[in-house]
Order: C-alpha cells, then structure tokens, then sequence
C-alpha cells in the first residue's frame, strides 16, 4: 500500500516537471 502511494506520488511529480519544462519551452 505504501509503495502505491509512493509510486502515484512520484508520478505527480514527475508530470509537475513535465508540465514546468513544456510551459518553459
């Protein structure tokens, strides 16, 4: 269960920083 979490909440982040660098560009 923890590691879900863990694994939705790096996702999250990883779409954040996705979503800075397209803004970025």
């Amino acid at each position: 269960m923890a590691l879900c979490l863990m694994t939705g909440r790096l996702s999250f982040l990883l779409v954040r920083e996705l979503s800075i660098i397209s803004q970025r560009v």
